[in-house]
């Protein structure tokens, strides 16, 4: 705990005796993190330009303070959350020392004291610039960071690795241009690990696929150069992953049961539609956009039942129209825009009642609109069929329905 002291001195005259009798009144003010936490604070203020930050106005808590007696914890700065224990309180009377001017007594009280720990940093689009100092790792009970959507760029600081009961990382959006940090394998505790949007570069360390409890991934639209290893399959607990990579998808992804949330967008994977994806049935969101994979889609996707959301456009896949997505009938988001459908859109589409958003943009689809269909779907908030060559106004599907 880091504590200041005020003190007030009364000199009182005795009129019996002529003597002066000087007291001390001694009030102790706290500030209820650690000095080497309140440090580190102040360094990551200083070494990101803390003077520019921008603060949020839809985000709880004030801006940073070093200057006077504001507390990280107790005046709830901005970004900043803590676990804190409140300790008994306490009074006493004691004297002090005895000098020529008379006697002299300090009276003191402690009304209890307030021990805190920073738990969260959440300072997410805070125009923060520079770089991360090295004693973030001072902030040692730190089990959230997000810092996404900022200006921080290399060296992440390797300190980082202390951070023994860290479950969440977030530094999406920011311009770190280095190797994958090894590192960073060392937080064992980590659910979350979300980097995407960089500049890191080179293979991803083997030591990456080790995570004991990690269940969200996310290093996409980075500047790697790898193949997903098989390895990934150690990542047991994995419920999302989302990632650039090249080659080949690897087939070891099909024993990971947890994983609800495929994402494998953006990678340059090319062929077929890999037809054992089919089997993974648990699968609740599958975005294969913007590949290169052509070819029709399989009716094997019948088997993929728990689908809620499904991404596969700016591929070469061509018609017939994937009848099989009509057994998915929980289909809530569905994306087969950029290729090269060219048959009309069937009236069986009804049968996927809880659509919300049906992009179609730019194919070659034709013939009429299925109004009666579209305009029935009651939860539908976009619907996207620009350049194709359908018959009508897709505002007419929609005259009736408010």
């Amino acid at each position: 705990m880091m504590r200041i002291f005020f003190s007030l001195t009364l000199l009182l005259y005795h009129w019996s005796s002529g003597v002066c009798t000087t007291f001390y009144v001694s009030e102790e003010y706290s500030l209820s993190v650690p000095y080497s936490e309140y440090d580190a604070l102040f360094d990551i203020y200083e070494s990101t330009s803390g003077e520019r930050w921008v603060w949020n106005n839809r985000q709880d808590g004030i801006p940073w303070n070093f200057t006077g007696l504001s507390d990280p914890c107790m005046d709830e700065w901005q970004g900043v959350s803590c676990r804190c224990t409140v300790s008994s309180s306490v009074a006493s009377i004691a004297t002090w020392d005895t000098a020529d001017v008379g006697d002299q007594w300090i009276l003191s009280s402690n009304n209890g004291s307030t021990n805190c720990t920073v738990s969260v940093l959440d300072l997410r689009l805070h125009n923060m610039t520079g770089i991360l100092p090295m004693s973030f790792s001072n902030l040692s009970s730190l089990e959230v960071i997000n810092l996404a959507r900022n200006n921080i760029r290399s060296p992440l600081p390797s300190t980082l690795a202390q951070l023994k009961f860290l479950t969440a990382l977030n530094l999406d959006h920011n311009d770190f241009s280095e190797p994958l940090p090894s590192f960073l394998s060392n937080l064992t505790a980590l659910t979350v690990l979300s980097i995407g949007n960089n500049f890191f570069s080179g293979q991803i360390p083997d030591s990456f696929f080790s995570f004991p409890r990690l269940l969200e991934f996310d290093i996409s639209s980075n500047f790697l150069t790898t193949t997903l290893s098989p390895l990934v399959s150690n990542l047991t607990y994995l419920r999302r992953l989302d990632n650039l990579f090249f080659g080949s998808i690897p087939t070891t992804l099909k024993s990971m049961t947890n994983l609800t949330d495929l994402s494998i967008g953006l990678t340059g994977f090319s062929g077929g539609f890999p037809l054992w994806i089919c089997d993974m049935t648990w699968l609740q969101e599958l975005d294969m956009s913007y590949n290169d994979y052509s070819g029709t889609l399989p009716t094997e996707m019948a088997n993929l039942t728990n689908l809620k959301s499904l991404y596969m456009g700016g591929n070469r896949f061509v018609s017939p129209f994937p009848t099989a997505l009509f057994n998915l009938t929980g289909l809530e988001v569905l994306d087969l825009q950029d290729n090269y459908y060219t048959s009309s859109l069937p009236s069986s589409l009804g049968l996927l009642a809880n659509m919300t958003a049906l992009y179609l943009g730019n194919n070659m689809f034709g013939g009429s609109l299925p109004c009666q269909v579209m305009g029935s779907w009651p939860n539908l908030t976009v619907i996207s069929v620009y350049e194709n060559t359908f018959n009508g106004h897709i505002e007419k599907c929609f005259v009736n329905n408010s």
